[in-house]
């Protein structure tokens, strides 16, 4: 059952036009009561009489399920009065009745009924589609005023008026067949009062187009006169008939021939005072004031209007129009004032009652809104705008359930209706639906991305959700769009406050403030922001001056202090103290080198192992730290070393007296601090050499430990270590876990065999890996070569080599990702690995970690050809023909690791070794994604690293890192979308944390800065604290224009990642 436009009733003309279509019957009646005895009826003629009675009971149904409200079983109906015009049709053919005639016939019996009808379909037709109760409540928004586009009531008068003029067409009929019953007079009594009422009705139809009212009503006399004229005909054709029967038929005449014309000069009494007379000045006055509105003059808009209405009252128009321009200067009340005088003066002005309506919104008068839609529904219930801005009123009044109903069918009769997306998206958002409702304002601005409105609903939706970052640009671009509205910028500056971004909160209340100066709220928020953004700045200027000292030497513990302060944050007195503490600090912080021998007496001429104890008893670090001995003494494994403020090492060298007696030994230390300055100290130590030593002399790269058993821990070592388990072997050495008398457990690293050459083997590597500290390279705790060669380092929990192949590519970019991170650590100290493979990453916590650089090389001392030994599966090209080797040997091995990860097969394969190394100097591996079609997004990186050629692959580990970058960012911003639909901020931490880090190695501080914050609000306790310290540490150097991240920066970053994801962050 459809309903109907709530508001008046549309259908109530509907209901009369086809009570008075249903004639027929009632002539068929009386045709039948007065012919039947005279005449026989049978075939034809029984059939027309059938066809009448027909059309007149469809006709009454039709009106009755009007009534009822029952639409669409009108629908089948009108099919049925359609057959009764054939039947009549067909009768009058099988009667052979002359086609005139016959015409005649079916215009005087079925013409209303057609006529009627073809309204019908029409307002059936759109007004099916707009299925009714309510359209949807659009958030507060410009209101949807229509301006001047012609009187509609104009044209259904002219129509009418038309309509009612076919008398003419009888009398026309009359006078040219001269039916024999008729007498001479008779007959011209009928043809002058019949033809005379048509002619004055199209009369009166030119009157409504030339708005000459006055003729209108003057014509309506002479027709009364007219009609008198024709019943005395009538009465005087009819005197010997029925007395009874003829009333009926003069009656059923009057109505068939003057109804129309009658109804419709009634109606026009009652309003014609729009078709007064306009003079030409008001007119132009008023198409002057239309100029002005489509131009934003809107002053000048209504000072025209006023001089038309001066010359003209009764305009309608030019009143509808003074309420546009008013509403335009927010003088909605004085707007609503012109609307109601406009509706008052012409009550069928569409525009008038739709604008009234939008007024009474504006002004909070919702229910008198709703009854002023409704006005305009009944003069048109098929449009479109006032039954979206009924809806946008019921939403005003909590009338949700009917609001959706309304909009639902609204959109989808017309889908680029932006105004109904909109409001759709506002009854959404009251019913709580905010993603529904964000989709829905998508809809909208995809019709028309240039309304405010639909941009400041989509940010509120969005704060509703948290997404504070997007609801603060859509907000931003309704203010672009609407910068004079008030309500829009106090939006905006909400949602700011959440995200702490003061300085544009504090813009937002500038331009609130422009807007509305008298404003004493929001002036005193803005004061109270641009005391926080003071007190920002200086903290910002304490941070940046404190990251600053903290590079140089160790930051005053008060100066921690103030930066560690949240809630409450530090006093502007505090900050500034601070800071003159960081200057002083800067000005006089020095390193402080002193030096201890752990000897004093040395055997002659013999190698001996010593401990020299080095400390920087300062307040500033201390770089390349260089001791230089005299000539009296040879020296070995002196290297030059850093020293944090504070820090003590105790170094082992190797040393030989070369002259007897008690010698001065005069030691020079040389240093510089961060900013380069340069420091020499000379200490003297006086040292006893003694004839005899306790060993020969043997230098000490000579030195050969004792032979153990494959499985066992040396002896030498059992004192230092317990509870021994051997857990592998590698190319030099083998491996055990052992817990230290601390209880630490860790990994104990030994040569396998006692030749040669493993011993200079396990001392390249001492030399390298011992330089080597970071998170993604395996930490050595400890090393020595008495009482036998070892190292000390993290036990981590396997190798990559043990991970079931193939993986995700995602998964394996990331892995390689961090695998980089060491590698390019390691590059920037000059050192190369030359034999990366799964079996040398190692993984902790899920942290991957490059172990075994046995075959490490500093990069200057590497140009030889000689290759001592490598993994030929993994070897690059330069490695298999003998030639130099840099940091892209290291970039080709990351390109197999990567495939072999991806794909689960090695790309270069044979029986041999000589058949493996021909074919990794001469063949192509075919692409991942030809073997894991899902490996294939990693095709271009993986290629570009197994070029043959070293200057055709990645020219460094970071380049790499860049594209591994792209793949990462695409799939975990997909991840942390996803997780956070479902409410998994556990997870949407840990993959914010992931693209912190992706984001801050590549260099692109800005995203990075955006997924901290994210990181921040996902997080909870110690791990926000520190989120948001680090935010804003790069939010502080963004401002400063530094575009190079320090590796302080890098490894707190990490720290705090590694806590999220591995502790108990959210």
């Amino acid at each position: 059952m459809a309903d109907v436009p709530a508001g008046g009733n549309p259908l109530r003309k509907y209901f009369w036009a086809y009570i008075l279509s249903a004639y027929p019957l009632l002539f068929a009646i009386v045709m039948w009561e007065t012919e039947s005895s005279r005449y026989s009826l049978s075939g034809s003629s029984l059939l027309a009489f059938i066809s009448l009675g027909a059309l007149g009971i469809t006709s009454v149904l039709m009106a009755v399920f009007i009534y009822r409200k029952n639409l669409p079983v009108t629908r089948q109906l009108t099919a049925a009065g359609i057959v009764c015009v054939f039947v009549l049709f067909g009768a009058g053919i099988s009667s052979q009745i002359d086609f005139l005639t016959l015409l005649f016939l079916v215009v005087l019996f079925f013409g209303p009924w057609l006529v009627t009808t073809a309204y019908w379909v029409r307002y059936f037709e759109a007004h099916a589609a707009a299925v009714p109760a309510a359209p949807a409540p659009a958030a507060s928004q410009e209101p949807g005023l229509l301006e001047y586009r012609g009187d509609i009531s104009e044209n259904a008068y002219f129509k009418a008026y038309l309509v009612s003029g076919w008398p003419l067409l009888v009398a026309l009929y009359l006078n040219f067949e001269r039916y024999s019953p008729f007498t001479e007079f008779i007959t011209v009594a009928f043809v002058i009062s019949l033809g005379g009422f048509g002619l004055l009705s199209l009369v009166s139809a030119a009157c409504v187009k030339w708005r000459k009212p006055r003729i209108i009503l003057s014509l309506m006399g002479v027709n009364i006169l007219l009609v008198i004229v024709f019943m005395v005909a009538f009465l005087v054709f009819t005197s010997g008939s029925d007395p009874e029967t003829t009333v009926l038929q003069l009656l059923l005449m009057c109505t068939l021939f003057f109804g129309p014309y009658f109804v419709t000069t009634m109606y026009f009494r009652q309003k014609n005072q729009y078709l007064l007379p306009v003079s030409e000045e008001a007119m132009q006055r008023f198409n002057e004031a239309v100029l002005h509105t489509n131009q934003g003059r809107y002053q000048d808009a209504m000072e025209a209007c006023d001089k038309a209405i001066a010359l003209a009252p009764h305009f309608a128009d030019a009143h509808n129009q003074r309420g546009v321009a008013l509403s335009r200067l927010r003088d909605y009340a004085g707007a609503l004032v012109s609307f109601e005088k406009a509706a008052a003066l012409n009550p069928e002005l569409v525009e008038a009652w739709y604008n009234s309506g939008v007024m009474l919104n504006e002004l909070g008068r919702h229910s008198e809104a709703l009854a002023a839609y409704d006005r305009a529904l009944s003069l048109n219930p098929g449009y479109l705008n006032a039954i979206t801005k009924r809806g946008f009123t019921l939403g005003e009044l909590k009338r949700y359930d009917e609001a959706m109903q309304m909009l639902d069918a609204a959109v989808s009769r017309q889908p680029g209706d932006a105004v109904a997306w909109n409001n759709r998206g506002y009854v959404l958002k009251n019913l709580g639906k905010y993603a529904d409702a964000v989709a829905s304002y998508d809809h909208a601005l995809d019709h028309n991305p240039y309304e405010p409105s639909s941009w400041n609903n989509r940010g509120i939706a969005l704060k509703e959700m948290g997404r504070y970052e997007d609801a603060a640009t859509s907000f931003k671009k309704a203010t672009e769009l609407a910068p004079d509205d008030p309500a829009i910028w106090r939006n905006r500056l909400a949602v700011l406050r959440s995200l702490d971004r003061h300085q544009e909160a504090a813009d937002a209340c500038a331009e609130i403030l422009r807007i509305r100066p008298q404003d004493t709220a929001v002036r005193a928020e803005k004061e109270e922001l641009m005391a926080i953004l003071t007190q920002a700045k200086e903290k910002e200027m304490l941070a940046g001056r404190a990251l600053e000292a903290e590079s140089f030497g160790h930051l005053p513990d008060s100066v921690k202090t103030v930066l560690g302060k949240k809630d409450p944050p530090p006093s502007a007195r505090e900050v500034s103290t601070a800071l003159g503490e960081v200057d002083t600090f800067l000005a006089t912080a020095r390193p402080q080198i002193r030096l201890e021998l752990r000897f004093n007496r040395l055997g002659m001429d013999m190698w001996e192992k010593k401990t020299i104890a080095v400390t920087n008893t300062g307040t500033a670090h201390a770089k390349d730290v260089t001791i230089t001995c005299p000539g009296d003494v040879e020296v070995r494994r002196i290297r030059p070393l850093d020293l944090m403020a504070g820090e003590s090492r105790e170094i082992e060298i190797g040393i030989r007296a070369k002259v007897r007696g008690t010698i001065p030994l005069d030691i020079t230390v040389t240093w510089s601090d961060r900013k380069g300055k340069s420091s020499r100290e000379s200490f003297d130590f006086d040292i006893e050499i003694l004839e005899t030593g306790a060993t020969p002399p043997s230098p000490v790269g000579a030195f050969t430990p004792r032979a153990v058993t494959p499985r066992q821990i040396p002896a030498e070592l059992v004192d230092r270590y317990s509870e021994a388990e051997f857990i592998g072997k590698g190319g030099f050495a083998r491996v055990f876990k052992a817990k230290k008398k601390t209880g630490q457990v860790v990994a104990v690293k030994i040569p396998i065999s006692l030749d040669e050459q493993t011993g200079r083997s396990f001392i390249a590597e001492l030399q390298n890996w011992t330089r080597l500290d970071h998170p993604n390279i395996v930490k050595v705790f400890h090393y020595n070569i008495m009482p036998t060669p070892y190292f000390e380092m993290d036990l981590c929990d396997g190798a990559l080599a043990a991970e079931k192949k193939p993986i995700p590519p995602e998964e394996a970019a990331f892995i390689l990702f961090s695998v980089c991170e060491g590698l390019k650590y390691a590059h920037a100290r000059k050192i190369i690995h030359r034999d990366l493979k799964p079996q040398n990453i190692l993984v902790k916590n899920g942290v991957p970690k490059i172990s075994d650089w046995g075959l490490s090389r500093v990069i200057s001392e590497s140009t030889s050809t000689t290759v001592t030994s490598f993994t030929p599966y993994y070897a690059a090209p330069e490695q298999i023909n003998h030639q130099a080797k840099d940091e892209r040997t290291d970039i080709w091995q990351l390109g197999v690791i990567l495939y072999e990860l991806v794909t689960g097969r090695l790309p270069f394969n044979g029986d041999t070794m000589i058949e493996i190394g021909m074919g990794i100097v001469t063949k192509d591996p075919v692409p991942p994604g030809a073997i894991v079609s899902d490996a294939a997004v990693l095709d271009a990186v993986v290629m570009k690293c197994l070029q043959k050629d070293p200057k055709d692959r990645y020219p460094s580990v970071l380049e790499l890192q860049k594209d591994l970058a792209l793949l990462l960012r695409k799939n975990y911003t997909g991840l942390l979308q996803n997780s956070v639909s479902v409410q998994d901020f556990s997870r949407s931490a840990a993959y914010c944390g992931d693209l912190v880090m992706i984001n801050l190695v590549t260099g692109d501080l800005k995203s990075a800065c955006t997924y901290i914050e994210d990181l921040a609000r996902y997080s909870r306790g110690e791990m926000k604290a520190e989120s948001e310290e680090l935010a804003e540490q790069i939010r502080m150097r963004m401002e400063m224009g530094l575009d190079e991240v320090p590796e302080e920066l890098v490894h707190k970053a990490e720290a705090l990642v590694h806590k999220v994801r591995y502790g108990s962050g959210t």
